[in-house]
């Protein structure tokens, strides 16, 4: 190993690259601070990484495991992008895509946050319950401890998430043809979920029913991966449903409730602006801190962390665990 420092990526370049501006062979983003609500520009190659991120011992392996993914991803992304068709996409396309965004999912800043927190309180849970005098929060992991805890999980786990994504969910793809570009983020792989979640317990696991991953491919293309046990009957607990009078609460009550959502949406959709916002929103909720745009207008985002200030913290607390 060399003595330079090896820049390791957690969102890739190549990845970016479809959101910026190309100036001179050069890529270019505007980049959002959630901490401190300003921004700037920036090139890509500068952005979504820091030096060693995921080891020092064996950084250079690391960066060439990633980059043979990263480089058929970029292929397989390129037919869509050409297409703008999912059924384009073949078997092997589709386990690139699936392969890519697993390891995406796992390998940002907010999965290794999300490791500490969970981690951390787990000791303090047991800690609590049967050390006497045990002190709350005296049980930290290390920065090596974490990086190579969280190393681990990226390799050891990427691929049962890779198999969920190909054989368990339904794949839709979102169109913009807004003047208002999708964003991206350092932590790009936003999770959501409709129904609202049952007492004392999470909703947010790929597989737990109404579970959505949204990802965004570029300014123009979204994909979002769906939980396919979600039935029109579920539909009665969905968030945006509540209070509101529409065809869904009729379907509810009808012999057609026990169809599945997935069956009756479209491959392809093309959003509206209220739907980029949404979908630009859900990226101000994922990151850790920085949003990735090709525009400079981060209105939305300003407005949003004005309602909800939380999220402008990268320490906050992101799980419940009792």
């Amino acid at each position: 190993m060399t003595n330079k420092p090896v820049a390791q990526h957690y969102v890739p370049q190549s990845y970016l690259r479809g959101f910026a501006k190309n100036k001179k062979d050069e890529f270019y983003l505007n980049v959002y601070d959630k901490e401190n609500k300003t921004s700037f520009s920036s090139n890509v190659s500068n952005i979504g990484m820091e030096n060693y991120f995921y080891s020092k011992d064996i950084a250079q392996l690391i960066e060439t495991i990633f980059s043979y993914y990263e480089g058929w991803f970029n292929q397989a992304l390129q037919k869509l992008k050409d297409n703008e068709n999912l059924s384009k996409l073949n078997y092997i396309d589709k386990r690139i895509f699936s392969d890519f965004i697993a390891i995406q999912y796992l390998r940002t800043n907010e999965t290794r946050m999300i490791i500490k927190e969970s981690t951390e309180r787990t000791f303090d849970i047991i800690g609590g319950h049967n050390l006497p005098g045990f002190v709350k929060g005296s049980v930290t992991l290390s920065e090596d401890s974490l990086k190579r805890f969280h190393l681990e999980t990226i390799l050891k786990s990427f691929q049962e998430i890779s198999d969920i994504i190909l054989n368990e969910m339904t794949w839709k793809l979102s169109i913009n043809y807004t003047d208002t570009p999708f964003w991206t983020s350092d932590s790009p792989c936003a999770i959501y979920n409709e129904l609202e979640p049952e007492p004392f317990r999470g909703n947010l696991g790929l597989k737990c029913k109404g579970f959505q991953m949204h990802f965004p491919l570029s300014t123009k293309l979204l994909l979002i991966l769906m939980n396919q046990d979600i039935k029109i009957r579920d539909l009665v607990g969905a968030k945006s449903l509540k209070g509101r009078n529409s065809m869904i609460n009729v379907l509810v009550n009808s012999p057609y409730s026990n169809l599945r959502v997935m069956d009756l949406l479209p491959e392809k959709e093309f959003v509206n602006e209220k739907r980029v916002m949404f979908e630009n929103n859900l990226q101000v909720i994922s990151s850790t801190r920085f949003i990735f745009s090709k525009t400079n207008d981060f209105k939305l985002a300003d407005k949003y962390l004005g309602e909800y200030p939380h999220y402008k913290d990268k320490n906050r607390q992101r799980m419940i665990i009792n």
